[in-house]
């Protein structure tokens, strides 16, 4: 019967870069990593319609997520294997309600060392050529969506 050292569950995004940190660090320990799926990257990872973000007010789930995207610009970078990566950043879109809501959590990300570009109303019309103002949108009141109040973006 086979023994390892490491059991690492799930083979997405952090799995895998787990199992490369762990195996980088020391090479000679036996890392198993299991998964219910068939192969790696069909869960969570999959359905994230390749998108993912380091913007996570959970110390370990933040450390986990920047450096797992760390180790895929080191992949495509450094090692210069194509994974077909655009680094882009990610935006968040807050009514006022919520940006009311999460302004606490941003100030205390951002001092510890979180960086983020605030964009105000006019300025996310202008950058993304959209309305922000639902308020008449029959649409946008059947799904509940506010005025796009202020905007994030994290860059990478």
């Amino acid at each position: 019967m086979a023994e390892y050292d490491v059991l690492i569950v799930g083979a997405g995004i952090l799995g895998l870069s787990t199992a490369y940190y762990i195996k980088n660090t020391n090479p000679e320990l036996n890392v198993l990593i299991v998964d219910k799926l068939g192969a790696a990257g069909q869960g969570s990872t999959a359905k994230s319609a390749a998108a993912f973000r380091c913007f996570f007010y959970s110390r370990t789930n933040f450390d986990l997520a920047d450096s797992s995207a760390e180790f895929y610009k080191h992949v495509q970078n450094d090692l210069g294997i194509d994974l077909k990566l655009r680094w882009a950043g990610y935006l968040w879109l807050f009514d006022e309600d919520g940006y009311r809501k999460i302004l606490p959590v941003l100030k205390d990300l951002a001092s510890k060392g979180f960086q983020y570009v605030e964009y105000d109303e006019s300025e996310l019309a202008k950058k993304l050529e959209m309305r922000t103002n639902f308020a008449e949108d029959e649409e946008a009141q059947l799904m509940g969506l506010g005025n796009s109040e202020n905007g994030r973006k994290n860059p990478v």
